[in-house]
């Protein structure tokens, strides 16, 4: 059985090295086709982060106890509702003179927090690190502000201000390439393995053997050179055949 695997493994080697240059073309391309895309087609994108909090600023006790520690982790999940909805995004693109609608705008946000945590983080992805900076900071602002106004608590405070992105989170092109060329190098490996197991013609005597069959004779396989040169012998020889045959005649008429 082990025999069997290794002889397959081998043939499988030899048949993937016939198709050499396929693949290697097939993987080139699918690196070129992966650097237009990232270097050209896609536009960069950046994002920045802003971290609230939810706090009892309403408690004169020092520790908060259980029930107040539940409540606020209620809390958090309207939170998180609210501050994706027009009553905090129409305020945000009227602030910093955004041309995006309030359904643009809601796509580009992210919120999330951790398990049993109190602190989540608002979000922003865009074309400019500058924009996603201003869009973050300014949700957070509004945000507090119509919380107060709406749950008529003050318990969400700001922790963390937002930042210009140094570089895009996307795309990212070491990555991409690497995939690139990953796919093209598996399309150049199936069409060989493909072009292999269609191929119907015998190309040696092994075939036979594989089979059970006795070869009967064997046509070896001629080079272009010498196929010229076969038949410029023959031009020659039937050239000189008929030359003689010629002279032959001639030599007979004069006797």
């Amino acid at each position: 059985m082990e025999t069997t695997e290794e002889i397959s493994l081998v043939e499988l080697f030899h048949i993937l090295r016939q198709g050499l240059g396929r693949i290697i073309v097939t993987t080139v391309a699918g690196l070129a086709i992966a650097a237009v895309l990232t270097f050209v087609v896609m536009t960069p994108k950046y994002q920045s982060t802003t971290d609230l909090v939810v706090n009892d600023t309403n408690s004169n006790s020092e520790q908060v106890d259980q029930s107040t520690l539940q409540a606020n982790l209620t809390l958090l999940n309207t939170y998180q509702s609210i501050i994706k909805k027009p009553v905090v995004l129409e305020k945000v693109i009227e602030e910093t003179g955004v041309d995006l609608s309030v359904q643009e705008l809601n796509d580009m946000i992210s919120v999330q927090n951790d398990n049993n945590s109190l602190v989540f983080s608002v979000t922003v992805q865009s074309t400019s690190p500058k924009v996603s900076a201003t869009l973050a900071n300014s949700i957070a602002k509004h945000f507090s502000e119509e919380v107060k106004r709406i749950m008529n608590v003050n318990n969400v405070s700001i922790l963390t201000v937002a930042e210009p992105a140094q570089g895009p989170v996307s795309p990212k092109p070491i990555l991409n390439l690497l995939i690139g060329a990953i796919i093209g190098g598996a399309i150049g490996v199936i069409w060989q393995l493909i072009r292999y197991a269609t191929d119907r013609t015998v190309k040696d005597e092994a075939f036979f053997d594989e089979i059970g069959l006795p070869v009967l004779g064997m046509i070896p396989e001629i080079s272009d050179k010498e196929v010229a040169e076969s038949r410029l012998k023959s031009l020659s020889s039937q050239k000189t055949s008929e030359a003689r045959r010629t002279f032959r005649r001639r030599k007979g008429g004069e006797d």
